[in-house]
């Protein structure tokens, strides 16, 4: 036999080799790369971090004071705390608002939200919230000016009866259109 025939059987299985598919390197290979290094992904909180919890006694609280981890009793030394999330309920994502609620603090509050956690176009959008609140307030400004001026105007003139009745009948319907405004935003 020759030596040619040998090479070439080896060439064609290495030809071979190559077209084949090798699933990537797994769980044990990545256990056994050192790279990077565990003091490279150990980092301090950062700001956001560090505004969810408080640390009292050497242990990290939620600020809003849920515990979502099965309390184990003192004796039992424990590596990891299991959250227990069976007992806890969803909470509502519903806010309730009432009359008296602000337009402004509540974009303001978006804002703070928007700030801390930003999302894809949220920014845009709390932006034109904004100016759209800010120019109804400047037009209601302005109405409410311009009535001023005109129930000024009219006490200055003298007004019969068929006047104040048609008057009358003209706040009505300002008020209901204020009204269709107010539901409309």
């Amino acid at each position: 036999m020759s030596l040619d025939l040998h090479l070439r059987n080896i060439q064609k299985n290495a030809k071979s080799l190559r077209t084949l598919y090798f699933k990537p390197p797994g769980i044990f290979t990545n256990a056994i790369i050192n790279k990077p290094e565990i003091t490279r992904l150990i980092r301090d909180s950062d700001p956001l971090e560090r505004s969810l919890y408080t640390i009292e006694d050497g242990e990290p609280h939620r600020i809003d004071g849920v515990n979502n981890y099965a309390e184990t009793p003192s004796d039992e030394k424990t590596i990891i705390k299991i959250p227990d999330y069976s007992t806890q309920e969803t909470p509502s994502t519903v806010i309730q608002l009432n009359d008296e609620t602000e337009v402004s603090e509540l974009l303001e509050k978006a804002s703070d939200l928007v700030t801390r956690y930003p999302l894809e176009d949220m920014a845009a959008k709390l932006e034109a919230y904004t100016l759209k609140y800010e120019q109804l307030q400047q037009s209601i400004a302005e109405y409410e000016l311009l009535e001023q001026q005109q129930a000024e105007d009219l006490q200055v003139h003298d007004i019969n009866e068929d006047q104040l009745e048609e008057i009358a009948k003209e706040e009505a319907r300002i008020r209901e259109l204020k009204q269709v405004l107010e539901q409309n935003d």
